[in-house]
């Protein structure tokens, strides 16, 4: 990152503190001087849970690195008044982000207050909000966010379940994608296909041989948009397990288009193991001559 916005960034915060500090003290009345007990005999637990942070127009206010670590800072303490504030930003891609880091961090916190609180965010900006509220929930409740994203409306549903399903993956693919081949069709279809090949992706290169498994599972159309990102991986740890693999595809076309680059892979690396294994099959003489890749 570069020097100057992260200065500017530090300094418009510390104005907003300064700021307050000042107006508290011109506010609030002078405190009444009593002894107070020795620091080590005080209850902590009775200290005040949070303190308050009031945000102010700043030169900086809408730059958008400064106004979302302003928006993080404020949400931490008044999810509510943060996102007034967010709302308040000029610029639509300020407050965009704004109320993005906001919602995440609301959710972490109260998950159901922040679902509530988006009916108040406007149409064009509800999709991309709810998004930052599935990737937060994900990461600790993964099938209730799912659940939640479910009962969203069609135009955001499809963004929110597709980004919700990749933060679980990263961190857990095998039970994201059980969890997927559960779904029925019509369910299964709200998630983004490319979603799920990254998903894959992940599983293969932690267990390529349950991630072939589990492919085989899925319907033609599933299996063709898994194979397109898992084969790179897959052909590199082991070419001939997923030249066996792909012959057992019934995406006719996914199962020709895998055997030719995991073939070629193989011959590339070893030729004289991959002739032998290609003169012992029982492919006809046209698809060996095209694996070989003569005209």
């Amino acid at each position: 990152m570069r020097p100057v916005p992260v200065l500017l960034t530090m300094l418009a915060l510390a104005g907003t503190t300064l700021w307050f500090w000042l107006e508290r003290t011109r506010l609030e009345p002078p405190p009444t001087v009593t002894m107070s007990p020795p620091l080590s005999s005080v209850d902590r637990s009775q200290l005040p849970a949070r303190s308050a942070l009031v945000a102010v127009e700043t030169p900086f206010a809408n730059d958008e690195v400064t106004a979302a670590a302003s928006a993080r800072a404020m949400a931490r303490i008044d999810p509510r008044q943060a996102v007034a504030w967010a709302h308040a930003r000029s610029d639509p891609r300020v407050r965009l982000r704004a109320l993005r880091e906001v919602f995440a961090i609301w959710t972490e916190m109260d998950p159901q207050a922040a679902v509530d609180a988006l009916a108040k965010v406007s149409p064009e900006e509800m999709p991309w909000v709810a998004l930052a509220i599935g990737h937060a929930w994900a990461r600790a409740e993964s099938i209730a966010a799912l659940a939640w994203s479910a009962k969203l409306p069609q135009e955001a549903r499809t963004l929110v379940r597709s980004g919700t399903f990749l933060t679980w993956a990263e961190h857990d693919a095998i039970a994201a994608l059980e969890w997927y081949s559960d779904l029925p069709d019509p369910v299964r279809n709200e998630i983004d296909p490319g979603i799920i090949g990254t998903a894959l992706e992940h599983w293969a290169g932690q267990d390529p041989i349950s991630a072939r498994e589990f492919v085989l599972m899925l319907p033609p159309d599933a299996q063709a948009e898994a194979v397109k990102y898992m084969t790179p991986s897959l052909a590199q740890a082991d070419a001939l397990a997923t030249i066996q693999w792909s012959l057992r595809l019934a995406d006719a076309a996914s199962s020709e288009a895998l055997l030719t680059q995991a073939f070629r892979r193989w011959h590339e690396t070893v030729p004289e193991n991959a002739e032998s294994w290609l003169r012992a099959t029982a492919l006809s003489d046209e698809q060996k001559t095209q694996l070989l890749g003569y005209p």
